[in-house]
Order: C-alpha cells, then sequence, then structure tokens
C-alpha cells in the first residue's frame, strides 16, 4: 500500500521567517517549561505569549498545555493583552457575587465584565473555575479586538459552514466562529464520518488559548490589505525603487524585467505600495539610495553593492545590504525569479502557486533586517518541468542556459544517409524513420553517418559558439526495434542487450569532445536499453578476443570497457516503475526491478538524468493525482550519486485537473529533496486551500482518497490502453466508491466562494463524472433496462455539456446514445 500523508488541519503559525534569518536559530531558545516539547504544535505560541507577559506557567517549570482554559485564566490574558492598568480604583470590585475581592483574577473580571468583553454567566455571577469552550473563547477574543480598536466585522465567506458540527454552535456564537474560522483564527479537531469538525463547545485548553491569541494579535485583521507594512532594513518598502538589469537566460526567459513587474505586483497586492521600476541604464545610481535589486545591475560595477557568487551556478540569493535589497543568482543566468518568489514567501507571507494563483498569510508587518542572506544551492544540475504550468520561471524551473540541440528519440533520424529530400538530420521528412527500426550501430558506414549528421547539428545550431554548454541527444527510437544484424547481435552476445546504445555514445564523443568541449550527449533508458551492459570483469578474455579476431579490423571497434566518457549523460524512464507504490516498496516486484536497473545503470554512466511521467498515457480522464509519488521519486533519485536531475513530464497536458498542483509540488520539492512528509503535506495543503477556498478540506479528502484507490492495483503510465476506463481499477472497485467520492466533490463545489474555485472543483470532477457515465453504461449493457438506459442517456449529456461549459475538448463523434467505448479521445 502506497503511504499517504494524513491529513490534519492545521493553524498556521505565522512568524516573520526574517526574524528566524537574522536570529539564525529559534527566536524561543528560552523555555523554562518541561512539558513544553520543542517541537509541539503550540510551542511557539506558548513562548510567544509567555515572554510578553501574557501568560504565566502552572508554576516556574511547567505550562500544563493540555489543562483547561478557567474563565478567570482567560480575562487574565484579554487584560494582558489590552495593556490594562488594573491598579485604579475603577476595578476594585467585580459585581460579582462569586468573585471576591482580592484574588489574583478579581480586578481582570472587574476589567472585563466593565469593558464588555464579558456579561458573566448569569444571576450575578461569573463562575470563574469554569473552563471555557471554543465558541466562548472566540467571542471573548473578538470582543477584545474589537475593545482595542481592530476591525472584527465579518465579510462574509463559508469557511465555518465547511465543518460537518457546525450546527452544534450555539446561535449567539454563529457569527463569531464565521468570523474566526473565515480569518483562520480557529481550526478543526478532527474528523467524523470524513468530515471536519469545530467542537465549538469543546474545552479550550491553555494551549490552545496561547495559539489562538497569538494568531489574532499577529494577523491583520480588518486590513485592506494581507500585510499592514513591510520594512527593509528599518525602511518602509514604499520608499524603494526596483531597479533591474537587461540579463536574461536563454532557455527559460528570465528576463529581469518581467521579475521586477512580477515583485512590484505581488508587493501592491500585498501592502498596497506602488514601487516604480527602472531599467540599470536608464536610472543612475545615486548615493544613498534605497533600492531593489534583481539581477546583476550596473550598481554592482560601480561598487555600490557587492554579492558573493561564489558557489555552485543552481542557485538563488536574495539579500539585504544596506539600503539594497538584491535578488540574483550566482552566474545571473537563472534564478533571480525564484529568488523573488522565495523573499516573497519568507518573508511577506505570500506563496506563489504557479499560474498567476497567490495564497496570503495576514500579518501586521513583516520585516528583513540589514545583513539577512538566503542563498540556496540546488541539489540538481539540470531540471525540466513538462507540466502544465510547470515552465513558469518563478518557479524556479533549474535548467540553466543549456539548450537542446535535436529531439529525443532521435537516432532514426541521425542514421538517415541522405535521401531524394535531402540529407539534413533536422528536416521534418524523417520522421516516418520513427515507424522503422533503429539504425546499425556496430557497422562502421552507419555509425559514420550518426557522427556526420551530428555534426551537422552542431555546426548548424552553435555555429561558432563552440564553447558553449548543450546537449544532443543520440537517443534510440520510442520502441523502435533494434538491428538484428549479424556484427550487432554479436555485441549483444557478448555485452548484452543494448550495449551499442552505450557504443555510440564514446563514438560520437570522441568525434567532437574536443571541438565542442561544453556539449554533453544523451542517450535514452527504455526498452532494450533497460538493462545495462555486462561490465569489464564480467566479461571473459577469452570472448573478448574471440569477438577481437572477428570484428578487430573494423573502424570501430569496442573496448572491452565499454563504459562511456563523462560527457555522455543517460535519460532514464522513470515510468518503468510502478505508479502504485514508493520506489523503495520491497514488496513491489516492478519496483524492486526497477531500482536494480537504476543501480546498474550508475555503474555506467557518471551522470544519471530522470524521465519522470506523471498519468496514464492512454486515458484521457485519468482522475488519480500522482503526487504522493513525485515526492517519493525525486527523494530517492537524490540521494544517488550519479543522479544529476528531472525532467517530469505529464501526459495530462490536456486535462488541467492537478497539473498547477505538481509543477508548484515539484518546484519545491526539487530545491528541498528531503522533504518531510509532513512539510511536503502542508504545501499540498495551502495549495488545496487556495485554488478551492472552504471546501479544501473536501478536495484534500477527495486527493487522498483517489491516492488510496490508485494503490490498490499496480498500474504505471502505459496501463489503461485505449478507453479502458477500468484498467487502473476494476467495474468493481470504482461502484463501490464512486458515490463517495462524487459526496466529497459535491460539498466541495458548495463551499466555493469564488467562480475561479468553482471552476477549478468542477474541472477535477470531470474524470469521475466520466466514470460515472462508463458505470451507467455497463449497468444498462447488464440489464437492458429502459430506466437504466435513461439513467445514461442523462449522465451522458450532462458530462458533454460540463465539457463544453469548461472550455474543454470533447469526442468529435459524440451522441447522447452513443456507447463511450466508441468516443473518439
Amino acid at each position: 500500500m502506497k503511504k499517504i500523508i494524513s491529513f490534519a488541519v492545521c493553524l498556521c503559525m505565522l512568524f516573520s521567517a526574517a526574524q528566524f534569518l537574522a536570529a539564525g536559530s529559534s527566536a524561543y531558545s528560552d523555555n523554562p517549561f518541561s512539558d513544553v516539547p520543542e517541537n509541539a504544535w503550540y510551542t511557539e505560541s506558548v513562548l510567544w505569549c509567555y515572554q510578553r507577559g501574557y501568560m504565566a506557567g502552572s508554576s516556574k517549570t511547567t505550562f500544563s498545555p493540555s489543562e483547561g482554559m478557567t474563565r478567570a485564566m482567560t480575562v487574565t490574558l484579554f487584560a494582558a493583552v489590552a495593556g490594562a492598568d488594573l491598579t485604579t480604583g475603577e476595578f476594585d470590585d467585580s459585581g460579582f457575587n462569586d468573585v471576591p475581592n482580592g484574588k489574583w483574577f478579581s480586578r481582570p473580571v472587574a476589567w472585563a465584565a466593565k469593558t464588555g468583553v464579558t456579561s458573566g454567566t448569569g444571576g450575578s455571577m461569573f463562575s470563574p473555575e469554569a473552563t471555557v469552550t471554543r465558541e466562548q473563547f472566540m467571542l471573548m477574543l473578538r470582543r477584545l479586538l474589537e475593545y482595542t480598536g481592530t476591525d472584527v466585522s465579518f465579510k462574509g465567506g463559508k469557511a465555518f459552514d465547511a465543518f460537518g458540527d457546525a450546527e452544534t454552535a450555539s446561535a449567539w456564537a454563529k457569527e463569531s466562529l464565521s468570523w474566526a474560522a473565515e480569518n483562520d483564527l480557529i481550526s478543526g479537531t478532527g474528523k467524523k464520518d470524513g468530515v471536519p469538525t469545530l467542537s465549538p463547545k469543546g474545552t479550550v485548553t491553555r494551549a490552545q488559548a496561547a495559539v489562538f491569541t497569538r494568531a489574532a494579535l499577529e494577523k491583520n485583521l480588518g486590513g485592506e490589505y494581507p500585510v499592514g507594512s513591510i520594512s527593509l532594513a528599518g525602511t518602509d518598502i514604499s520608499e524603494f525603487t526596483v531597479i533591474y538589469s537587461a540579463n536574461y537566460s536563454f532557455k527559460l526567459h528570465d528576463d529581469n524585467k518581467e521579475t521586477a513587474e512580477f515583485l512590484a505586483k505581488a508587493i501592491k497586492d500585498i501592502c498596497g505600495a506602488e514601487l516604480e521600476i527602472y531599467l540599470d541604464t536608464e536610472r543612475p545610481a545615486v548615493e544613498g539610495a534605497h533600492e531593489i535589486l534583481i539581477g546583476k545591475t550596473d550598481r554592482e560595477d560601480a561598487g555600490f553593492v557587492t554579492v558573493d557568487r561564489d558557489f555552485d551556478n543552481n542557485a538563488y540569493i536574495y539579500e539585504m545590504s544596506g539600503n539594497y535589497l538584491i535578488f540574483t543568482c550566482p552566474v545571473d543566468r537563472y534564478g533571480s525569479a525564484f529568488a523573488v518568489t522565495r523573499f516573497l514567501e519568507d518573508v511577506c507571507g505570500a506563496t506563489y502557486y504557479g499560474s498567476g494563483l497567490f495564497g496570503y498569510k495576514s500579518m501586521k508587518s513583516a520585516s528583513i533586517e540589514d545583513g539577512v542572506r538566503v542563498a540556496k544551492v540546488a541539489r540538481f544540475e539540470n531540471i525540466d518541468n513538462w507540466v502544465k504550468g510547470g515552465n513558469d520561471q518563478f518557479l524556479g524551473v533549474i535548467a540553466g542556459d543549456d539548450i537542446m540541440l535535436n529531439l529525443s528519440h532521435s537516432l532514426p533520424l541521425l542514421g538517415c544517409p541522405g535521401c531524394e529530400h535531402g540529407d539534413k538530420p533536422t528536416s521534418s521528412h524523417h520522421i516516418y524513420h520513427y515507424s522503422g527500426r533503429d539504425p546499425c550501430l556496430s557497422e562502421p558506414d552507419s555509425i559514420d553517418t550518426i557522427i556526420k549528421n551530428v555534426g551537422y547539428i552542431l555546426n548548424d545550431k552553435l555555429g561558432s559558439d563552440k564553447t558553449r554548454h548543450a546537449t544532443i541527444h543520440v537517443s534510440q527510437s520510442d520502441s523502435a526495434k533494434y538491428c538484428m544484424c549479424e556484427h550487432c547481435k554479436a555485441v549483444y552476445r557478448l555485452w548484452g542487450m543494448g550495449a551499442t546504445y552505450v557504443q555510440i555514445m564514446t563514438y560520437v564523443s570522441e568525434a567532437f569532445s574536443d571541438e565542442y568541449p561544453n556539449v554533453e550527449f544523451v542517450a535514452y533508458g527504455c526498452d532494450q536499453t533497460a538493462r545495462r551492459p555486462r561490465l569489464p570483469d564480467e566479461i571473459s578474455d577469452e570472448n573478448y578476443q574471440a569477438f577481437l579476431e572477428k570484428y578487430g579490423n573494423l573502424k570501430y571497434v569496442p573496448a572491452k570497457d565499454i563504459t562511456p566518457p563523462d560527457n555522455c549523460i543517460l535519460l532514464l524512464k522513470a515510468d518503468d516503475s510502478c505508479e502504485s507504490h514508493p520506489l523503495t516498496d520491497p514488496d513491489c516486484p516492478r519496483n524492486v526491478n526497477y531500482i536494480k536497473n537504476v543501480a546498474g545503470w550508475c555503474q555506467v554512466y557518471k551522470k544519471i538524468l530522470v524521465n519522470a511521467f506523471s498519468g496514464s498515457k492512454y486515458s484521457k480522464y485519468n482522475p488519480f493525482p500522482d503526487i504522493y509519488e513525485l515526492r517519493e521519486s525525486i527523494s530517492f533519485f537524490a540521494g544517488i550519486e550519479n543522479y544529476a536531475g528531472y525532467r517530469y513530464f505529464s501526459f495530462d497536458g490536456h486535462v488541467p485537473e492537478y497539473g498547477s498542483l505538481r509543477a508548484f509540488l515539484m518546484s519545491r520539492v526539487t530545491w528541498e529533496p528531503d522533504i518531510s512528509e509532513k512539510a511536503y503535506s502542508d504545501l499540498i495543503d495551502s495549495y488545496v486551500k487556495t485554488a478551492y477556498g472552504a471546501g479544501y478540506t473536501f478536495m484534500r479528502e477527495y486527493i487522498d482518497r483517489m491516492e488510496q484507490l490508485s494503490s490498490a492495483n499496480h498500474w504505471w503510465t502505459y496501463k489503461g490502453v485505449g478507453d479502458r476506463w477500468n484498467a487502473i481499477l476494476t467495474r468493481e472497485q470504482w461502484t463501490e466508491n464512486h458515490a463517495s467520492l462524487c459526496a466529497l466533490l459535491d460539498r466541495a463545489l458548495e463551499l466555493c466562494d469564488t467562480d475561479e474555485q468553482a471552476k477549478a472543483v468542477r474541472n477535477t470532477y470531470i474524470p469521475l463524472k466520466y466514470i460515472g457515465v462508463r458505470l451507467a453504461y455497463a449497468q444498462y449493457k447488464d440489464t437492458g433496462a429502459q430506466a437504466d438506459f435513461n439513467e445514461f442517456v442523462r449522465l451522458n449529456k450532462a458530462f458533454y455539456n460540463e465539457l463544453g461549459e469548461l472550455g474543454r475538448e470533447r469526442p468529435d463523434n459524440w451522441t447522447e446514445t452513443l456507447d463511450p467505448e466508441r468516443w473518439e479521445l
């Protein structure tokens, strides 16, 4: 069973990342409480309240975090938060019969009654020792904030309605609970029958009270913008001007002007500050100016700022240096855009999810201090994110300035010796070679042709720029037949299947490496090259000598050790692994065999890239998220020394359900491949909440259910041939789960606050509605009943109309009664 990350609705702990960066360690390292663990969900909030004098311990060394919060404790906390002067005679008598004068809580109770924070429990009673319920605490907290001048009006929203026990709240508490839920001041207490609960009448613990209070005081409640203000080294960000350089990346088009505009728009949305933007050469540097610099600007050449770029190229940098906030990267070719993205999240609480989608944390203020520097180096040399929305430079795709000079699967093109259409290996007419077999990779004439055509491409694409870093594919065709001439079969017998595909890399590399020192040659590992060839110690001298006696006089004779030069790369297909289980699952035979093959190829190539796929190639309405495999795969490969990069390709490019989520998650995991399950789960939660709104808990439940179902049977990218809707899950499994899955999406759709959120849910619903049509047709075929036929037609028409309303591709030959198996998808 695939390891599913459990979903827990957690209260977001807001704290300025800049404070952590400046301190270099936890800001709350001085913890006097033995019962407050270092990494508990409430620890920082407890210590935050304690250090400010809002809450005291239950003793000198304990806090009693799980103890119920009494009404006396609550009003004492709130009086401290309000900074009330309790020494005046105004608070000598509370007026409650059960609050005698002289008690530690007497004056706080009197203050709370006079300010309207609470009015007691009736009959001149306050009930100081009674514990506070969650609904009572939120009502009093809201009154406290209103007393201190905060706008606590409830502006609408459905966050409270998402909880299955919302109706159990008292009538007088519902607006305060709705306000608290909408502002993320209160979160769920678990699930009942798959639906999140809020427990309005549950007791507030001392730990919860600290978390609720801190969240309320740090948020910019009632503010026009998510963040009240942003300070850069003590100066408001509105005093700064954005300056960008003209440099940009060849491959990613990391245009610094575009990055500057992205930053300025984000800052406007975050705090309302409007920043002017200038090209560095159009805005002369002035001593003492407050500037935000994008890329390697002329301010560095003029000596106004100095940036240390003395480390790996795959990195991003942002730092505060005097009057300058700098976003850049080691060689100014890529990275500046992602540096901006990370700053916006780390410091300003604004997470960019790609495709223009932002999520914001509410904060009274955000700041970065002078001297703070974040310079993160990526684990990988090359990353391609071929997922819908994945080529967004602000997601931090790492691809450097290299260029791919030709198509992958290129051997049939390179092996063409010339024909009536000309011998240019980039000519489109050569595409017909894909339907044939790969060229012979052992005979001299064939090898010479491949080398000649590689040379043509290098000269055509690079010209005189022979020191440019680039990659060129010398890769087998996609599922083509391999050569079966006597020479090739002799190679197969001695070194094993796939050996000729390794040898050709050596011949091509030796022909061009001196002239093009920074070009890398890429092979492809799939089908007949799924397993590595034999190594020298696995081949007897006698057998090798026998091979030489027969073929040793040819122009190209492989050495016993056919390991290619270091500038040759293997692009290894990851879709040969099982999509249902983690790569390291010892009980999955397909993955055990796959990892064995990976380990074997690492003995041959010094550099391995992984060509990973998501979704089912042949199933257009594949409903499976495939997001847990993403983390598992990248984390696994990141632990391999030879592993240099990841190429993530999605077969769901025409199906928008999860493309943006996958693109976002991949961008984060490639920078942090050892990310914990909890942190990864939090990323999923944050995306789902932003994309789908108040119903995000149901969307997350749906995603997790789908992941669990996808673990039921072994499947992989190429399973689900044609429109076999039941190739991954059986009809019986779909029948058992379909109604409950639909119920989750129905509930999520009800809770959407915006049209964009509703459209996102409806798009996610499409594959499930397709399954519903297939189930209905199968039922009709079983029974032949008119009622079942009518139900199929109803669902079929609704599905077709939904495709049209969402602007999605529809089957060309569709009719309302046509068997879905005959749809042209």
